[in-house]
């Protein structure tokens, strides 16, 4: 099984190969709030060990702190061709929050699918099937969840 330090690696491997260039767009939309403050840039996601913003992708992977992240078992299995199972894991970055704000027009598009106020980062990793031997498990979605959200909760 794979550790928190592991999957921690994963993401950073994941977020520097271009063959997830969706994840690293998003993401780095979700850097920097552009439309406020008099273009003054203002950064979405910080870290709360540190306090500290991120500033980009290489800062992302950099801050995630294996410790405090939690790991859920998705009860999603998504089929492969081969008619193999496979659970994807999503994995909770609970140090890193991200920060949305009703009056921001560069906002709106993030807080129209999760809402606006504190939220963390989850990321969706698993195993894809497509024989990528350098990247075998993949980022497949990243999204935002309320800062206090549990999946143990939710059920």
């Amino acid at each position: 099984m794979l550790s928190h330090s592991d999957l921690k690696n994963i993401i950073i491997s994941n977020l520097a190969d271009d063959k997830i260039v969706g994840v690293q767009y998003y993401l780095t939309e979700l850097l920097e709030r552009r439309k406020h403050g008099d273009g003054i840039p203002q950064y979405r996601i910080k870290n709360t060990l540190t306090d500290t913003y991120v500033q980009t992708l290489v800062d992302i992977g950099s801050s995630i702190d294996a410790a405090s992240m939690s790991v859920f078992c998705h009860p999603m299995e998504s089929k492969l061709s081969t008619n193999q199972m496979v659970m994807p894991v999503i994995v909770y970055v609970n140090n890193l929050t991200v920060e949305l704000i009703r009056i921001s027009d560069s906002d709106v598009y993030f807080g129209s699918a999760s809402g606006t106020g504190i939220k963390k980062l989850a990321f969706t990793v698993g195993y894809t099937g497509d024989g990528d031997a350098d990247l075998p498990l993949k980022i497949i979605n990243v999204k935002l969840v309320d800062k206090d959200y549990s999946p143990m909760l939710a059920r």
